[in-house]
């Protein structure tokens, strides 16, 4: 066990872990935060399982056949550190970038999330990598006004799901969804993405934080819209998604009933232009696939097959996005996230 290299604030922190029908992905987890001095809850919906509660640090729960929101509420009931990090199975959050991001929001009580920054592994070859979210990678959603901090929010375009957040704020954004039945994927990183800002601010804090694999077949199914979210019985799921928010809108932000309803519809015209060209994307990438394929894969052999390329961006330190790069060179070169990075790249290498 790797005990006291990152602090004491990951005393107050637990990873949340949801999975379905993907055990490989599980036993990689386990191999992994097995290592450290760190509380983590893996949630299963997988109908059979093969793993015991508990695993030294780690709680396994197995909830069979429970939809996503349903696993979020369940973890809100049960995690009692003062910070919660959600993971995808196939994520790797970094100790030391987890570490950071306490420890910033700890100092800055007005933010009510944080997270650094990722990086991606192609899932057919571990040893190319690329950064992600490089347009998001310096974001900061400042402003006093909540109102304006829920568009900033969702205007950037980052995903907020992952981030580090007080377990409070967790507990209120997911208790929106307690009274949704289907419950459309999608829906459970919009809920983030649309309330957040209500409670505080947010940081990329500019370190090296999860790692999370790319295959460059990804477009598999459109996504959803608001649309679509409607059952059988002639209730729907959008309208008590928009009620909770709405009830929210006006209890955090003092809005009125009517401009509540502005607001959310305002993000939700958003979200539709958002996921139509996704979906015009999805239609077009069979076509430049092979193209497109060989192009991402040279621009990835090229820029970073490991921590050891810092020569190569050295030139481009001081150009845009490059800068990016060279910071996350240094900061992978740092003792910790070497450490991070070298033991994640070894365990997703593993078949």
């Amino acid at each position: 066990m790797i005990k006291g290299t990152s602090g004491s604030e990951l005393m107050d922190l637990t990873v949340c872990i949801l999975s379905l029908n993907r055990p490989e992905y599980i036993r990689k987890q386990i191999a992994y935060y097995r290592k450290f001095s760190i509380k983590v809850i893996i949630l299963d919906a997988s109908e059979t399982s093969e793993f015991p509660s508990r695993i030294e640090n780690i709680e396994y729960h197995h909830l069979p056949h429970t939809q996503y929101h349903f696993r979020l509420n369940y973890l809100a009931k049960i995690v009692s550190t003062q910070f919660i990090v959600m993971q995808a199975d196939d994520d790797f959050h970094s100790i030391e970038g987890l570490s950071r991001c306490i420890s910033f929001l700890q100092h800055n009580s007005d933010f009510s999330s944080a997270q650094g920054r990722y990086l991606r592994f192609s899932s057919n070859n571990p040893k190319i990598w690329i950064t992600d979210y490089d347009y998001q990678n310096t974001l900061v959603i400042d402003s006093n006004d909540p109102e304006m901090r829920v568009e900033q929010y969702f205007d950037s375009g980052m995903h907020f799901i992952y981030s580090v957040m007080p377990t409070r704020v967790f507990v209120e954004v997911v208790e929106l969804l307690k009274n949704i039945k289907s419950g459309v994927l999608s829906m459970n990183e919009l809920v983030f993405s649309m309330t957040l800002g209500c409670f505080g601010k947010y940081k990329t804090v500019p370190v090296f934080y999860s790692v999370r694999g790319k295959d460059l077949r990804h477009f598999e199914n459109q996504i959803v819209g608001f649309q679509f979210w409607s059952d059988s019985k002639g209730g729907s799921d959008y309208e008590l998604f928009r009620n909770a928010i709405c009830n929210l809108y006006s209890q955090k932000i003092n809005a009125k009933a009517g401009h509540a309803n502005e607001i959310f519809e305002s993000i939700k015209n958003k979200y539709e232009l958002r996921v139509s060209q996704k979906n015009i994307l999805k239609l077009t990438f069979n076509v430049e696939e092979k193209k497109e394929s060989q192009r991402v894969l040279t621009t990835m052999k090229r820029a970073i097959k490991s921590v050891n390329f810092t020569q190569y961006l050295y030139k481009y330190s001081k150009k845009g996005v490059w800068k990016f790069y060279w910071d996350l060179a240094v900061n992978l070169n740092l003792t910790r996230f070497k450490r991070d990075f070298k033991l994640i790249k070894k365990i997703i290498s593993n078949k």
